[in-house]
């Protein structure tokens, strides 16, 4: 087994914190024994498993069995969540896992059914939105010669994470058409949740509760913090480390968090966490000692902040601390106070809006398609029109709630500038720079879109501000305004979203102020600028509820977005000659049925070998005549009428003289039928398996 991580951090566990004789971790060793026993047993009732792959899943077991006896930690509170499924070689199977306050620890173990000839599957996590190959935190990686997992989940935080398991094999690349061995995987996947019977506390040892701190609140950059945020602590080799904590509600300008150790001689180390579901851990926002009061960060998220102080090395010179922390007689008393600052200066160049608009959420329920659970437009009432400056900045903010994690948000924006450029930015719970955000677009990837209201618009004009903006009555100040669609963001992350429209200088001198307007739109498949124009999005729902879109690619395509090639050039281009060629199967049946004199038949023969050759064209994305379905359902239509123009001739309810004389030759038409269809199966481009 290989895992690989985006972070790398040091175990979350000290030595004394991971006692292998515990009652409970015996308990735990035999309740996965019998675990993974039925699920040994069911793989060998779902596939048969060869002898190597039987002794290697008994290795698995016995591996798995000792694993957990060693590292089986007594927590307070520990529960499993068990997930049974399958996937096949080039799909994806998606989840959620919740991580609620008061768990301090997640192990992930994964077990797979007998390999085979298959690619190994590979497990995918990541916090607030959707996990792919290439955007993950966590990635478990098996093997035909290790095909489990077990590990622990690094870095945790509270709250959601997304979880795929990946086939291995790239998206749409296997195409068998339902001959050969089963390509689906078959899984069981279990997260053990180890977590302290009061919440509050922190660490696995469940001792540890955080000292918390009142808010202390800073208006301007110029105006002085006033009113006390104390808070008292002592660290020593008892309690150590010792912790504090608050909650930043809403977003902020910066952070700072000071430290005041009462004797400075005492070196201490501490540092900040934020949403950490174990801070004994070395994954810190920041860290520092004694020797830097304060830590600074910029534009902060919201969430649970902790901060961590903890003695630099054990030394017996340090006392124990007091109950009474007013009485300094051992241990190393402190203080930790913090603040923010709620505006930033204008001056920093640093995206300082002076207000936020939030932007309304629009559905439509009364008029249901396959994706309206999670069709949304979310836009203000009114356009915004500010004075045209270098400072000139519009901001919006609207909550993007986890129903919207499997979507493509699709930004629209019209405006009235002359600018040379602009950009947009936007993060997820906290306010963007120009340096931190979640995603970017400027003026170049925008293209423009029709008029507003036509009815392959995307832009309602039901929207209040884009239709404000468009009947703005002509002046010099504004120019007729212009709309830009920029391309989907796939999988969004979940949470506050906060968007800056940021413009450069106007272009004409004349231009005083611009007029702007923003629209998201969320849909599991957008209208354009999805799969590539090489495949078809299909609006699927998982089990748990999740809908997303999937495409579905065009043969000889593959990928997320259907824009790789699975095939050389030449193996596509010999695969192609011979799908459009195997059309011509149908000609021996058209001849001897003009022969014969049925000339309906011969007419309706050589019909389905054009339809099916022009349908076979447009699936190739070589050339659409007409739309793709409507040459997917007479192809359908005509294939089945010969079929069915073979069988009549053959029942002898056509009393015709030249089918009497010579049925022979009516055989040759229904072989020919059955011949083409056989060819058309076998080089079908569309798999319906």
């Amino acid at each position: 087994m290989s895992v690989s991580w985006k972070k790398v951090t040091r175990c979350v566990f000290s030595p004394g914190e991971t006692p292998a004789g515990s009652v409970a971790g015996r308990w735990d060793a035999i309740f996965l024994l019998l675990q993974y026993s039925i699920v040994f047993a069911m793989a060998r009732l779902v596939r048969p498993i060869t002898t190597i792959g039987a002794c290697w899943s008994f290795v698995a077991l016995v591996t798995m069995l000792v694993a957990t006896t060693i590292t089986a930690a007594p927590a307070d509170k520990k529960w499993i969540t068990h997930f049974y499924g399958r996937v096949k070689a080039d799909s994806y199977e998606y989840f959620v896992v919740d991580v609620p306050r008061g768990v301090f620890a997640v192990d992930v173990s994964l077990l797979l059914s007998d390999l085979g000839a298959r690619v190994p599957p590979t497990l995918f996590l990541q916090k607030d939105r959707f996990a792919t190959e290439t955007s993950f935190e966590m990635a478990f990686n098996t093997s035909h010669q290790q095909p489990y997992v077990m590990a622990s989940l690094t870095n945790l935080e509270h709250g959601r994470y997304y979880a795929m398991v990946w086939g291995g094999n790239v998206h749409g690349s296997v195409n068998n058409f339902g001959v050969g061995p089963s390509t689906n995987m078959w899984w069981y996947l279990d997260f053990t949740f180890r977590s302290c019977h009061v919440v509050d506390m922190l660490g696995s040892s469940c001792a540890t509760a955080p000292v918390p701190l009142p808010r202390r609140r800073i208006h301007s950059p110029q105006q002085q913090a006033t009113g006390s945020s104390d808070g008292r602590g002592c660290v020593d080799t008892v309690s150590n480390p010792s912790l504090f904590s608050f909650e930043l509600v809403q977003p902020a300008a910066y952070l700072d968090v000071t430290l005041d150790v009462d004797d400075p001689s005492n070196v201490v180390v501490w540092g900040l966490y934020l949403n950490a579901a174990n801070p004994m851990a070395s994954d810190a926002v920041q860290n520092a000692t004694s020797a830097t009061r304060t830590l600074r960060v910029m534009r902060p998220l919201v969430g649970r902040w902790i901060v961590g102080v903890a003695l630099q090395r054990h030394s017996a010179a340090v006392g124990k601390c007091n109950d009474d922390l007013s009485e300094n007689t051992g241990g190393i008393p402190l203080t930790v106070t913090w603040s923010t600052t709620e505006e930033c200066d204008s001056f920093e160049n640093e995206l300082c809006p002076a207000s936020w608009t939030p932007l309304n959420q629009l559905r439509d329920a009364a008029n249901p398609v396959d994706d309206y659970i999670v069709d949304a437009a979310f836009s203000a009432s009114q356009p915004s029109k500010p004075n045209m400056t270098h400072t000139a900045l519009v901001a919006y903010d609207v909550q993007v709630d986890p129903m919207y994690a499997g979507t493509s948000v699709v930004v629209h924006l019209a405006t009235t500038a002359h600018v040379a450029n602009f950009s947009v930015f936007i993060r997820v719970d906290g306010w963007p720079t120009a340096s931190l955000f979640d995603y970017s677009f400027d003026a170049s990837q925008g293209r423009p879109i029709g008029t507003l209201g036509s009815a392959t618009d995307p832009i309602d004009p039901s929207v209040q501000s884009f239709e404000a903006l468009r009947q703005q009555p002509n002046s010099t100040t504004m120019t007729a305004p212009s709309f830009l669609e920029f391309p989907p963001i796939v999988f969004p992350k979940i949470g506050h979203w906060y968007i800056i429209v940021a413009p450069t200088v106007p272009s004409t001198p004349s231009q005083r102020e611009w007029g702007v307007a923003i629209q998201l739109q969320t849909n599991a498949c957008p209208p354009r600028n999805v799969c590539s124009n090489h495949g078809t999005c299909l609006v699927k729902t998982s089990y748990q509820g999740i809908v997303y879109g999937e495409c579905q690619c065009a043969y000889g395509y593959g990928g997320r977005d259907c824009s790789s090639l699975v095939y050389t050039p030449r193996e596509r281009s010999g695969r192609t000659w011979l799908l459009l060629l195997s059309n011509a199967a149908i000609l021996p049946a058209a001849i001897l049925s003009w022969m014969r004199r049925l000339y309906v038949e011969a007419v309706l023969f050589v019909a389905l070998g054009v339809i099916s050759g022009v349908y076979h064209a447009c699936d190739l994305n070589l050339y659409c005549m007409f739309p793709y379905a409507f040459l997917q359902s007479m192809d359908f239509t005509f294939t089945f009428n010969a079929i069915m123009l073979g069988f009549i001739h053959l029942s002898g309810a056509f009393k015709h003289a030249k089918v009497r004389s010579c049925p022979q030759r009516t055989v040759s038409v229904a072989s020919s039928c059955v011949c083409r269809l056989a060819c058309k199966c076998l080089c079908s481009s569309r798999s319906s398996s």
